[in-house]
């Protein structure tokens, strides 16, 4: 994504993003323009929004209310792959699909309406590389289902009799409202290397 000016977001505004249309992105139904030199680059949104705790894995499992924070989030548009980047620290997603802020709440657009995105990006990076240690290359947001799904792809690797260095390619699916790790994906040749790999 290309560099342009930060557009600063507060509680009190609505914030609509989606990449495919003539104005992406609307603060309070305006359409957000950068004039200027960077007039061909689109703005980039900086808002905080609502997360349930990092630790959300604990929470479901003692029945305990999470904990509700607000972390900053930066949110622009990728034009030529027409997708909404949203990054948080290191950590940076992507999505097609139409997204809003609205009351400090990140929602992602489905056919059953809007549904909220509870679990930010940072979180789920922690939860995929406990669940099955790896270095991720992508993190999209897609909706399945009807649900909003994180789907991570990385690389983890082992090696064979202890010598011969393997990368295998992982695929995890995790939900973006509740954080549970609804699937991982690994190659069929794993459960023969696994007798033999460290």
């Amino acid at each position: 994504m290309q560099l342009a000016p930060i557009t600063e977001a507060s509680s009190q505004d609505k914030i609509e993003i989606n990449p495919q249309a003539e104005n992406p992105v609307l603060i309070n139904k305006e359409p957000v323009r950068v004039d200027g030199q960077q007039a061909d680059r689109l703005p980039i949104i900086s808002v905080d929004v609502q997360s349930s705790s990092s630790d959300t894995n604990k929470s479901l499992l003692e029945n305990s209310p999470p904990t509700i924070t607000k972390k900053p989030l930066q949110i622009g548009i990728n034009k030529e792959t027409q997708e909404v980047v949203i990054k948080q620290g290191e950590t940076t997603i992507k999505t097609k699909e139409p997204i809003s802020i609205e009351g400090n709440n990140l929602k992602i657009q489905t056919s059953e309406g809007r549904m909220p995105i509870n679990v930010l990006p940072n979180a789920i990076t922690k939860m995929v590389i406990q669940k099955e240690p790896q270095k991720l290359d992508e993190i999209t947001l897609k909706v399945i289902d009807k649900q909003p799904i994180y789907e991570t792809t990385g690389l983890k690797e082992e090696k064979v009799l202890n010598l011969i260095p393997v990368k295998m390619p992982i695929k995890t699916k995790v939900s973006a409202q509740t954080g549970e790790i609804l699937g991982v994906e690994k190659p069929w040749w794993v459960k023969i290397l696994d007798p033999i790999s460290s």
